[in-house]
């Protein structure tokens, strides 16, 4: 079978590749600068030129400080919006990552009245990738109290799981008998591949294993780029052969999840937003109408061409069962590991090398779509080996990968699919290798992430646990499990510490930093409990609840 990915994000860089902050503006009415700004600014100016960034600090906020209240006119802007910047990136790189967020905030709307759109993208990026959260989770077999949205095929909590695996060489097929030598445990649905037009019943043997062995399909149907426009603007045109395809569907009695012309988002031929729609919708009647065994999943690409959003395309709700997301974590921006003065923006921009964060990636479309339908990544991987870059990143590899499969369903509870795209293919992904078969250390430890209990084996299954988020949490009982929720901006492996009334409970340096308290030898009444994230033994940032010790419960509050 073959397989589309659409790695051509060419244009999503053009916008991006060069993003100063600082803009040249013309002649504005002149301000009288107060006196203390000819003090401050020379010893501000040798703080940069020194790179000392305490004192770009210190005195860039006192330059600042000197215009509050003053009329926001564009002299008084350029000299306030270049120095939040220098401020912000000197915060930054000193690892105060919360007053470098502050700082970009402060900047956006100068930049905006300035008309810097390149700067304001730029910092809006900063803010998403320097950007963290210490929140607690528990592990809690309620499950009533999840989202949920009566989607077909919605589970009430838990996530299903699956792959491709016809590009696997040690399978070459969809045979369960096969990969469950690889893959033990049973994946909730196959993710498989059909171009427009191909024959569908090509492909009978791996729809027939699916159905043999109780799985499910997700089913990329996808156009290719160069005659996409056409036939979504003709759609109509196309009326036997997509109802062939639905009468196919039907006669499986399996559930398919239909993922139709996904990624449209940064496909070079499928600007017309109103024609995706309509042809969108053509494909959920019919598929309604003929195949009830059917869920469309509407599919965006985690990151838009710069010409376009992703809401432009919604088909609405009607026409819509789940939302999907294509999304790739790697370390290299398109394979290179150098972009010179470019190479913050880059990363930033784009969430590679030290701001990778698969998460981050995921949340403008999660918070968009989250609170009225499933969510699944119905398409994502890691690289772990840089093709151009001739680099084993596997160790890299494997801390987005559990990232995104341990954080995701527990800081989204709505996420209830995720999707692995195992192939490699210098075509199909020019820069990095994606495929678990690739890497040994992937694969074990994909095995180890959905071999929880909340990865579901079966469709409409549900887990033993699920994982909720501490806020004001009561249980019965003196023992508690609790997780930790951390991605710190550059920094793969932090610690994290629990604290007691001030002394150490204990320490853990794997996601999701599990740790069971034992509470019973306390005495009864009001507690503090501290979680501290550290860099070694430098302290990053630390949350504080409040902990009500009863007699056989225990109330545990966010601060």
């Amino acid at each position: 079978m073959k397989m589309k990915r659409c790695l051509s994000i060419l244009l999503l860089i053009c916008f991006f590749i060069a993003i100063p902050l600082q803009n040249t503006s013309a002649a504005a009415p002149v301000f009288k600068i107060p006196g203390e700004f000819w003090k401050l600014a020379p010893l501000y100016d040798k703080a940069l030129n020194a790179d000392d960034l305490n004192n770009i600090i210190i005195y860039g906020n006192k330059i600042i400080e000197l215009f509050n209240g003053a009329e926001e006119t564009q002299q008084v802007l350029e000299i306030i919006t270049p120095r939040l910047e220098k401020i912000a990136k000197a915060y930054e790189a000193l690892g105060k990552f919360d007053d470098a967020v502050l700082t970009y905030t402060k900047y956006i709307p100068k930049a905006e009245k300035l008309g810097w759109k390149d700067g304001v993208t730029y910092a809006s990026s900063k803010i998403k990738s320097l950007s963290f959260d210490i929140e607690l989770y528990t592990k809690t077999q309620d499950l009533r109290n999840n989202p949920y949205f009566s989607s077909k095929y919605e589970p009430r909590a838990g996530v299903y799981f699956g792959s491709n695996y016809d590009s696997d060489p040690r399978i070459g097929a969809y045979s369960w008998n096969d990969i469950k030598n690889y893959f033990p445990k049973k994946n909730s649905a196959y993710l498989t591949y059909l171009h427009w037009e191909e024959d569908i019943k090509s492909f009978d043997r791996y729809y027939q294993d699916a159905k043999e062995n109780n799985i499910a399909v997700q089913l990329a149907w996808n156009i290719e780029d160069a005659s996409m426009d056409s036939v979504l603007k003709n759609i109509a045109d196309y009326k036997t052969y997509i109802n062939a395809i639905a009468d196919y569907l039907r006669e499986l009695k399996i559930p398919v999840f239909l993922r139709f012309a996904g990624e449209m988002n940064i496909k070079d031929n499928c600007k017309d937003s109103n024609a995706y729609i309509e042809a969108f919708r053509y494909i959920s009647r019919v598929m309604k109408d003929k195949a009830p065994n059917v869920a469309m999943v509407w599919s965006p690409n985690d990151i838009s061409a710069k010409d376009r959003t992703y809401d432009q395309y919604y088909p609405g709700d009607e026409h819509v069962d789940w939302i999907g997301i294509s999304t790739y974590t790697y370390r290299y921006f398109q394979g290179k590991k150098d972009w010179g003065n470019q190479q913050d923006s880059i990363d930033s921009v784009f969430m590679t090398g030290d701001y990778a964060n698969p998460l981050a990636k995921i949340k403008p479309i999660i918070d968009a779509y989250g609170q009225r339908k499933p969510i699944m990544l119905s398409e994502t991987g890691v690289g772990h080996y840089s093709k151009l870059a001739g680099e084993d990143v596997s160790d890299w590899a494997a801390v987005q990968l559990r990232r995104l499969y341990t954080y995701g369903p527990m800081v989204y509870p709505q996420l209830k699919g995720i999707y692995y795209f195992n192939a490699n293919n210098d075509q199909i992904t020019k820069y990095d290798d994606y495929s678990l078969y690739g890497s040994p250390k992937l694969n074990a430890l994909y095995n180890e992430l959905t071999g929880s209990s909340n990865f579901l084996s079966d469709i409409n299954g549900n887990p033993s646990f699920r994982y909720e988020k501490i806020t004001d949490y009561g249980t019965q009982g003196l023992k508690l499990e609790l997780s930790t929720y951390t991605i710190v901006p550059k920094l793969p492996a932090p610690s994290v510490q629990y604290k007691l009334d001030g002394k150490t409970y204990g320490t853990k340096t794997m996601i999701p930093y599990s740790i069971e308290l034992d509470l019973s030898t306390l005495p009864k009444g009001e507690h503090l409990l501290t979680v501290e994230v550290y860099n070694g033994n430098a302290l990053m940032g630390f949350r504080d609840y409040n902990l009500m010790i009863n007699n056989d419960s225990i109330n545990l509050k966010k601060r």
